[in-house]
């Protein structure tokens, strides 16, 4: 699915970087990385952290409930679920 990478800056909101390759073209890469966006907003990072998430066109065919989990878990993991 996706790997998050974060580094820690505490007096700062958290912000989102997307590495994302599409063997599907250009449209499926960008439902990617706007579904990503969407479930990073959901799963609701603590602040002070800047996170990377690498990903490829597998996610376009995943539930976004499964996502938005998968994508939370994988928050929790790398920020030791906040500061």
């Amino acid at each position: 699915m996706a790997v998050a990478v974060a580094n820690q800056r505490p007096d700062e909101p958290s912000r989102l970087g997307l590495a994302v390759r599409c063997k599907r073209g250009a449209v499926a890469r960008n439902r990617v990385k706007r579904r990503l966006r969407a479930a990073f907003l959901q799963a609701g990072p603590v602040d002070g952290y800047d996170v990377v998430v690498r990903a490829d066109d597998r996610l376009v065919g995943i539930e976004y409930a499964t996502l938005v989990a998968d994508l939370k878990m994988a928050l929790n993991r790398v920020t030791g679920g906040g500061p």
